[in-house]
Parts: C-alpha cells; sequence; structure tokens
C-alpha cells in the first residue's frame, strides 16, 4: 500500500500501537506512533537503551511480532522493553513536523 498521507500510515499502524516490533528487519523496538517530517513519514519507534523514540523510515517495513512470537517470550521481552524506559505509550502519536 502506498502512503499517501499522515492519516493513512496512521491508520495502517495503529493496530499495533505499544507491539514489539521488527523495523527495517533488523530493529527491535515498541511502536507508539508516526511522524510527518517536510520529507518523509517515519514510524516513532522506542529502541532498547535510548532516551526518546526514535524516527525509523517508513520506506521499511515494521512489523508486529505479537502473536507471531511464543507468547510467553513476547510478555518476557515486553516486560525488558518497559523496565528499560520503553514502555507503552497511552494513546498512539501523529506528529507532524514542519
Amino acid at each position: 500500500m502506498m502512503i499517501t498521507t499522515i492519516e493513512s500510515l496512521a491508520a495502517e499502524m495503529r493496530p499495533f500501537h505499544n507491539d514489539i516490533c521488527i523495523a527495517h528487519d533488523i530493529e527491535l523496538g515498541r511502536l507508539v506512533g508516526v511522524v510527518e517530517c517536510e520529507d518523509d513519514f517515519y514510524y516513532l519507534v522506542h529502541l532498547l537503551g535510548k532516551e526518546k523514540p526514535s524516527y525509523l523510515s517508513a520506506v521499511g517495513h515494521c512489523i508486529s511480532i505479537k502473536g507471531k512470537y511464543p507468547d510467553e517470550h513476547y510478555a518476557r521481552l515486553d516486560s525488558v522493553f518497559a523496565l528499560n524506559r520503553a514502555v507503552p505509550t497511552p494513546e498512539f502519536l501523529i506528529w507532524t513536523e514542519d
């Protein structure tokens, strides 16, 4: 699906809010929102070891592992993220930056 607006990206990704995801086939992080900047769209993903969520280009994939990874392992991974400041957000974030 071609993303043409921040709203369409948000609609596609909102079901995975707070899920642990694999982004760009190499980054493991918690999806907390989406961002539109002047020239691109981004996934807002909280990576382990980072103080703030990172912008990862929406040109690449961001795929939830919830329901695909064994439940007990996913729960442990979710706890590790929460213990390392990558906590769930109460709402899905949609940011637009100029």
